[in-house]
């Protein structure tokens, strides 16, 4: 199963599992929006909370974003982008506590 980044001339693609791919568009991937006081790239932010998103999902996005900025001549910020790659843990322990607390 290829589960790697890719892209074409519009999007960046990220792998959701078998064969198919989530698409974000390049030119609208490193938006900045206010969630919850935070400042988080909307895009990125949106992805790391979807099913799919594995640790090592986040650890080959970050690096593909990093890369591809880079590339393109894009500043982005290393803080803005570390809080958009974290899944919402929050509302995952959330969820745990629900689940075990007895």
């Amino acid at each position: 199963m290829d589960r790697t980044m890719k892209e074409d001339e519009y999007f960046i693609l990220v792998p959701k599992g078998y064969g198919r791919y989530a698409e974000l568009r390049k030119e609208c991937v490193f938006e900045e929006e206010n969630r919850d006081g935070l400042v988080v790239y909307r895009l990125v932010k949106h992805i790391s909370t979807r099913s799919y998103y594995t640790p090592e999902l986040s650890i080959e996005f970050r690096e593909f974003l990093i890369a591809y900025a880079e590339r393109e001549g894009i500043t982005i910020d290393e803080y803005i982008l570390n809080n958009s790659i974290s899944p919402d843990t929050d509302e995952i322990s959330d969820i745990f506590d629900e689940v075990y607390s007895f």
